[in-house]
């Protein structure tokens, strides 16, 4: 039993990443774009979920998710 425990942890522990990394942009209130190894990746920001700013499969446009998208502009201003 304390294999898949162990397997377990050494995956987490390489998942940890080291930054910062440039903020490229916003792309809505729970996402942005970074600069990583010279790629941009979209990252999701953990435990923030805002309504969307954009038409697409999880809903459609809100007034809220711009405003979301608006502050977090202003709190990782992008390079």
């Amino acid at each position: 039993m304390r294999l898949p425990l162990l397997l377990l942890l050494a995956v987490t522990l390489s998942a940890v990443e080291e930054g910062p990394f440039p903020v490229l942009r916003v792309t809505d209130g729970d996402s942005i774009v970074v600069q990583r190894e010279g790629k941009e990746e979209r990252v999701r920001l953990l435990y923030v979920d805002t309504p969307e700013c954009s038409d697409n499969a999880h809903g459609q446009c809100m007034p809220e998710g711009k405003t979301a998208s608006e502050m977090l502009r202003k709190i990782l201003p992008a390079g």
